[in-house]
This record gives structure tokens, sequence and C-alpha cells, in this order.
């Protein structure tokens, strides 16, 4: 309209502004008229759409037909825009049938492609925008040839039809007018996003970012930075050696979005839309091997720190949760080859964290777990014995969990800190360095139990008795029983609750510190806990908790070798039926595996595959120093620890099975000490 080219022409950065603003839609005559055309096209379409579809291809043909330069050349420029809307609007239909197709195929040649060329901005504006809905449509997927080979019925289209509309979309991104530089910057994102186009995308790839930079540094757009994420996403390995400049454009349009003011909704979707960009980055990067990825990572920590230092401001709050993760994720990839200490700059960070965490961040202790736990376990040493202001980070991870763990927040809540809990045990135990500390987590976990309810927070306090036990079981007991005067509770709570135990991490822990008690000297222990009864109910608890992994472990692996047979069946079933075969697609093939097929095939080259499997899946997104102990070895080494006078006792209490199950994994621990011996010699 008039009003929309007097807006252009006065302010194009309020006119893009207003053409992307949703809440613009709902006052806007055009978006109504573009719903009724859409509704009528659906449940009216066979009287409607053909008289529709003439008066569009008159509207277009009298646009063609005027003489350029006339002031009813001008006029029909702008009704063409408006049948160019329309057909837009109404795509789903012109992939209805053969001929609607071949009728859209000769529009988009005929009257859309050449208005890439436009003498109206708008129109090359409304060619940008026709293209990008065409191709975003999930139907053009099947309307397209596979390139290389030969059109099969139904693929009206030729790659080469598109191939020059993208040049087209390129070429507008350097237009004279802003509005058709953002539609172009905005739509070529569907093409990035449509597999058949894809390859031909890859050499306009360095083009792409650079205009699309400087597009970010002209105007706050949510939708163009989707672009470029689209890009990072689909040409990872094109863009990462750019990593480090691709981070550096999007700090500086974060800094300058996050610095409008907080009225301005879209630049604040707009910072936020950076943040995500980067964190698509940062995990293309984190692919690479440890060795190739350091220096990136070491350029990229230094490009982010300004964005870390203001992250922990109450007034960047909304900025909060995307920039903890980028820094979890930078710890994690960046420090997790173990070679490279995690960097005082970025050590610099938890304190801040802290402060922020006990002043105005609580609500966001889920968040803060993962990257807390990732400076523990890639900083291990560091975060025991340094600190600021006379405080470690481990004493400020220990008042972070006891605040969680106070009677103001829920079991949901406190369950992050149980986890936070556990890995500060765990990655203390190789250096004792949290003996000190001891009776104070003791108690803080007592005083937790006695108000949580039965749910998940159970299971987690469970565990974080069995890592006190794992930790130093002397120290552990010692305090449970002489300062708390609770050691029988703890028993009753730890062992009532190994039966919700679903997880093979929780059930090894606990196997793992119930063994360690095994380990202590019979005259250390607690007066309730020296009856050989005591030592045998230990036994039985341990033999259960490994034999029940066991089981477990066996059962994921047959359920994943049958899934991997059953989708390899599937797949042959596809190469080997005929053209005319009748399937039902629906049919669900691995319904026809019987056990005799499955008997036939060898599964043992799955088992450790399967088993990895197991592993990722049941111990979640976190790495445990406990993962590396054989959970069965250290119970045999307890054991044997056992006096014999007392073990001899013990065995009178134990049933049959459970005698023969502790003498096999007796020989099978010495079979596997044997041969790891004779393979170090080897």
């Amino acid at each position: 309209s008039d009003v929309d080219l007097q807006l252009w022409s006065e302010d194009p950065t309020e006119y893009v502004r207003k053409s992307f603003d949703i809440m613009e839609d709902f006052y806007s005559p055009r978006t109504a008229a573009c719903s009724f055309l859409y509704t009528i096209s659906k449940l009216r379409a066979k009287s409607t759409l053909g008289p529709f579809l003439a008066f569009l291809e008159g509207v277009l043909g009298s646009y063609n037909a005027a003489q350029l330069g006339t002031p009813e050349h001008v006029e029909l420029a702008k009704r063409k825009d408006g049948a160019l809307l329309a057909i837009g609007n109404m795509k789903d239909k012109f992939f209805s049938s053969v001929e609607f197709k071949m009728n859209l195929k000769t529009v988009l040649e005929l009257h859309v492609k050449p208005e890439f060329d436009s003498p109206y901005p708008f129109l090359r504006l409304r060619a940008c925008w026709l293209y990008g809905q065409i191709v975003s449509t999930e139907e053009l997927f099947n309307a397209l040839p596979i390139p290389g080979e030969a059109p099969k019925p139904g693929e009206v289209f030729a790659i080469e039809n598109f191939l020059s509309a993208l040049e087209g979309l390129v070429r507008c991104l350097s237009d004279a007018e802003l509005p058709v530089r953002v539609q172009a910057g905005i739509d070529v994102r569907h093409f990035l996003e449509c597999e058949k186009l894809l390859s031909f995308v890859r050499p306009a790839v360095p083009h792409l970012l650079e205009r699309l930079f400087s597009l970010i540094d002209e105007v706050d757009s949510t939708d163009v930075i989707s672009t470029v994420e689209t890009i990072v996403i689909r040409f990872c390995d094109d863009v990462t050696p750019h990593s480090a400049e691709l981070c550096r454009k999007l700090v500086d349009a974060f800094t300058r979005a996050a610095g409008t003011s907080e009225e301005e909704e879209e630049a604040c979707l707009a910072a936020i839309q950076c943040l995500q960009a980067i964190d698509t980055i940062i995990q293309s990067v984190g692919q690479y091997a440890p060795t190739m990825r350091a220096e990136a990572f070491a350029q990229i920590e230094q490009i982010l720190f300004p964005v870390f230092d203001e992250m922990f401001e109450e007034s960047k709050m909304e900025f909060f949760e995307e920039s903890v993760e980028i820094l979890n994720l930078l710890l994690y990839y960046g420090y997790d080859s173990g070679k490279i200490n995690i960097s005082p700059r970025m050590w610099s960070l938890f304190p801040k964290l802290y402060t922020s965490f006990l002043d105005w961040a609580i609500d966001y202790a889920d968040k803060l777990r993962a990257p807390i736990d990732n400076y523990i376990a890639f900083g291990t040493a560091s975060f025991f014995t340094l600190g600021e202001a006379s405080m470690t980070y481990c004493e400020m991870a220990l008042r972070m969990i006891e605040r969680i763990w106070s009677s103001e927040f829920s079991d949901d809540d406190a369950e992050h800190g149980a986890k936070m809990m556990e890995s500060v045990i765990l990655h203390a135990r190789p250096s004792r360095a949290i003996d000190a500390h001891i009776p104070r987590i003791g108690m803080s976990i007592i005083n937790r139990i006695r108000t949580s309810e039965i749910g998940k927070l159970r299971g987690c306090l469970s565990s974080n008795l069995a890592a006190l036990m794992y930790y130093n079981p002397e120290l552990s007991l010692s305090v449970f029983s002489e300062d708390l005067n609770c050691v029988s509770d703890v028993f009753n709570y730890w062992l009532s609750s190994l039966k919700h135990f679903t997880r093979i991490h929780d059930k090894k822990l606990s196997s793992l510190g119930l063994s360690s008690i095994l380990f202590m000297p019979a005259d250390k222990l607690p007066e309730s806990l020296r009856r050989p009864v005591t030592y045998a109910n230990v036994m039985k608890t341990v033999i259960n908790l490994l034999s029940g992994m066991d089981e477990q472990r066996k059962a994921r692996n047959e359920e994943f070798d049958k899934e991997v047979i059953a989708k390899a069946y599937r797949e042959s079933q596809q190469r080997n039926k005929s053209d005319d075969a009748d399937i039902d697609d629906d049919e669900d093939v691995g319904s026809a595996l019987d056990d005799e097929f499955l008997g036939q095939r060898g599964l043992a080259g799955l088992a450790g595959l399967a088993d990895d499997m197991d592993e990722e899946e049941d111990e979640g997104d976190f790495l445990s120093p406990i993962d590396s102990v054989n959970e069965n070895q250290f119970f045999v080494s307890a054991i044997q620890s056992v006096p014999q006078d007392i073990l001899a006792e013990v065995e009178k209490l134990l049933e049959e099975t459970e005698s023969n199950y502790i003498r096999q994994q007796i020989a099978a621990s010495q079979q596997q000490i044997a041969a790891a011996a004779s393979q170090s010699t080897s």
C-alpha cells in the first residue's frame, strides 16, 4: 500500500520491524485477507480455486503487458505484489495435483524469478519471500528429482529452476534496499533446509556468511540469526575453521541487542538467538579431536569472556540460562581431555556464579549443576585447593548445596543439590580432599533425609550415603555413629531405598559403598556392625546388586541386538521387495522376527556396542569417577580383606547360591588379573 511504501522510504528499519512483528498481524487487513484465502481454498477448493487462479493470472498478465515507467505500471506492480502474496499463502494447494504443480512452475519461471531484478524494490522482496515459501513446503521435496537422476513421475520441477532462484536470492543480499536484504537473508535459510539443494549451496557459504553478518550489524533480527545458525548446523565442516570469527560477530551483535531498552522485545529475542547460535557453533567445534579443537576453544573463550563476565548481573537475567549453557559447553569440550588445565579466566567466573546463585539465581539450580560438575571433573585439583577470599571453590559449592537443601526449597530442587554433592564426594576420594568437611556433609545429608518425601530425592540422598562410604568408610561411620548417633537409621534408610533404584550407576555406587565397609578392620567398625550377621547381610545385598546389574545389562543387550537385527531385516526387505509388492507402510516388520531367526544370527559381535549404549543411556549425560571401577573386582578385593575367622562364620550364614556366586567372582577376578599381567609382559 502507499502507507507501506512511505514507511519504507522514510524509515526502512521500522518497516522491517513492523513486517516481522507478530502483533501487527492482529490488526493487519492483509493478514486477514490471506487467512480468508487459505481457509476458503481448503473448504471450497473446487468452486473457488479455479476462478481465483484465473483472476491471479489476469493480474500477472496485465502487469507484463503494461509499459514500464507509467503510473499504470506502478499500480499494477502493487497488484502483482498482492497476487504473489496470495499464491504464497495458498502454496499447499499448488502441490495437490500435477496440473497445479505445472501451473506453479510456470508462474515461478515467468512471473516470479524475473522480479529478483525488478525495478520495484517491493517486488524484489516479494520474489525472495515467495521462493522461501515454496522451498519451505514439504511437498517440494517429493516434486524435485534427486540431483543427477532422471525425474520420476510427479517430479515436475527441475533442480536448475531453484538454483537460478538461489542466485537471485544471493544477489538480493547485496541489494541497495535494507528490507530486501533482510528478506533475502531470512528466506535463503529455506534453501539450506532442503536436502536436495544442499550440495549446491555449499560454494556460496562464505559469501552468505559475509552478507549475513553485514545484515546483523544493520538490524536486530532473530530470523537472520536463525539463518546463520542453520548454516552452522548444515555446513559444520565448512564453518568450523571460521568459528572464532563467527563467535566474534555474534558477540558484537549480542552486545548491541542486549544493550537496548527492556521494552524492545525483538532486540531481546535477537540477543538470545545470538547466544543460541554461539551454542551451536561450540557444539560443532566440539566434534573435532581434542588436540585440534584446543586452539579454537582458547580463541572462543577469550572472545566470549565479556559475555560471561556480565551474565551474573541480575539486569541480564533474561540471558542467564543461555549463557550458562554456553559456559557448560566450553568447559565440557574445552577441557575434557584432561591435558589442559581450566584457565584462571574461567575459574574467575566461579565466585560470581556462587554469589549470583545465593543472591538472585537460586531458581536456576538445575541449569548450574552441569557447569559446576564440569568445573569439578576437569579442574579437580584446583576445585579443592584454590578459591577466592579465603574460601575454596569446594566450600562455595557446599554452601550452594546447603542452600538448596534448606526448608524453603522443594524436593525437586533438593535433588539437584544431591547430585552436586555426589560429584563433590566422588571426585574428592583419590586425594581425600574433603576429610575436614565429612562431619558437616554427613549432618547436611541426615537433616535433608528427615524432611524429604518418598521420591527421586530419596534415591539421590541414598546415593550420597553410598558415596560417603566409598569415599572413607571409617570416617563416615565415625560421624554417623559417634557424632550423630544414627548409624542404624542410616543403614535402614539406605538399604530400604535400593529396591527403588533403576539406574546401573546408582546400584553400582551402592555396591562400592557397601563393599568399602568390608575393607575396614573389625575393631574400627561401630559395635552394631561387628557381628558376622552384619557382614553376611552386607555381602548378600552386594550380591543382589551385582547380579541385578548383570541381568539388567544382559536384558538391554538382548533388546539392543533385536533392534539392530530388526532394522537390518527391514532394510533388506525394502531392498528386495518388488515394485508391485503390496506392503502396508504401517506394518511392523520387526514383529516378523521370531526366535528362530534371532537364534540363527551371531550376536557376539554386538555385545560390546550394546554395553556401551547401555552405559551411556543408564548413566545419563555426565561422566562419573566410578565409571572406570570394576565393581565385581572391588567386591572380591573387599571379601579377601575380611579376616578368615569372620569369613568362616559369615559363610555359614550365606545361601549356597550366594557362596557359589562369590567363588565365581573370585575365579573370574583371578583370570582377569592373570590376563592383564600376561598382556602387559607381552
